[in-house]
């Protein structure tokens, strides 16, 4: 996602100084500057706002897969958690005189199912996984230290969203790079999850991004905002539709031996509050603008691995 909303941010703002950060300093195209940055050590934090003294911040670092936070619930507070207290501290330590704007990535993971209705942002805060726990943490540490500066911090909470290049470990990636890799080797396929009752929304990538950039054009804007496509998606029709894109025998089951308290449910979102401050509405159809991105990266990358 960083390296869409880089580019997005370049193509609209062609003289705006671009800084990223990541463990191993790699460059990027569309970054001015990439600085070695692991926000969960808070010298490093420190050094970094010692070096750039940034307008607007995107928080985008964090332990993401909710699988990884069951298997190792301390590492992904310490990454998520620590990263962000020690992020947010750099800050108004070194930029005391002159505080960015910060737009925080927070989750739908902060929410409790619902019964069957959108989820806007008063709904019950109840998180089911440790990431949940930790995006939920975050938050309150945020909204602690910009308390006497509430128009400076704006926190996006995203549902599920994905785009081509996304890494093969969420559902819909994982299962266009098993079609793919099937494909490739000429077999057949059985496609194995937890749960497939599940009801979720999904966003095209291009969608969140606009919904940052509209944290830049929008000075005003501040607090919480869901980003969401309001359309409700079972997991069933999400995998079968990418089932239809190959000509593979592929069959689809479920096993429910392995599955967590965040499994099932229904999680969708009210993007009301995000559209009636910005006119923000969602551009792009998952199911008939995405899967085919995603569907055509998955068997581009096997073509190169082979």
């Amino acid at each position: 996602m960083a390296t869409h909303l880089a580019r997005k941010i370049r193509t609209l703002f062609p003289f705006a100084i671009i800084v990223g950060t990541s463990r191993s300093g790699a460059a990027s195209d569309y970054l001015d500057n990439v600085y070695r940055c692991d926000h969960s050590i808070k010298e490093d934090n420190m050094k970094l706002f010692v070096q750039f003294n940034p307008d607007v911040v995107f928080h985008l670092a964090a332990q993401s897969y909710v699988s990884s936070s069951w298997e190792d619930p301390a590492s992904t507070y310490q990454t998520n958690i620590l990263g962000t207290e020690y992020l947010v501290d750099a800050i108004f330590q070194k930029l005391s005189d002159r505080i960015p704007r910060l737009i925080f990535a927070s989750s739908s993971e902060v929410y409790h199912y619902s019964s069957g209705k959108l989820i806007s942002e008063d709904f019950t805060l109840s998180p089911r996984s440790p990431y949940g726990i930790s995006k939920l943490a975050c938050e309150h540490i945020l909204m602690n230290y910009f308390v006497n500066l509430p128009n400076k911090l704006t926190i996006l909470r995203l549902f599920n969203h994905s785009g081509p290049g996304r890494p093969p470990i969420f559902i819909d990636t994982k299962t266009a790079y098993l079609i793919a890799k099937a494909e490739m080797l000429g077999q057949s396929l059985n496609l194995d999850f937890r749960t497939l009752s599940a009801t979720r929304d999904f966003l095209d990538y291009r969608d969140v991004v606009s919904a940052y950039i509209e944290c830049i054009t929008s000075t005003s804007l501040s607090g919480i905002y869901n980003v969401c496509s309001s359309s409700p998606l079972t997991l069933n029709q999400l995998v079968s539709t990418y089932i239809l894109k190959s000509k593979l025998s592929i069959t689809l089951t479920e096993s429910c031996n392995e599955s967590k308290h965040s499994d099932g449910g229904f999680l969708v979102g009210d993007n009301a509050k995000l559209n009636r401050a910005t006119q923000w509405e969602p551009r792009y159809n998952y199911l008939m603008d995405t899967t085919g991105l995603i569907m055509d990266y998955a068997r581009k990358s096997m073509q190169y691995l082979s």
